[in-house]
């Protein structure tokens, strides 16, 4: 959606909302600039998640494949 577009759209919605309602959002730029930073928050809770899992199945595994994980784990940084 284009900075244009979503101006348009946040003029529209203020048109047809109630006067008593008072918008979260009173420009396109901000509404732009949150949903930037929720999807930064969002990716960083997937990598964190991510990791969790990864652990998991490290130490879930039978021994002799729990150390080849771990060695390989620990060389790489844990990534």
């Amino acid at each position: 959606m284009s900075m244009k577009n979503v101006g348009d759209l946040m003029k529209r919605l203020q048109k047809m909302m109630p006067a008593h309602v008072e918008p979260a959002f009173k420009t396109g730029e901000e509404l732009l600039a949150w949903q930037k930073e929720q999807g930064k928050l969002r990716s960083e809770a997937l990598e964190r998640e991510n990791r969790a899992m990864k652990m998991q199945r490290t130490f879930n595994a039978p021994a002799s494949a729990r150390c080849i994980r771990t060695a390989r784990w620990i060389t790489t940084g844990g990534v």
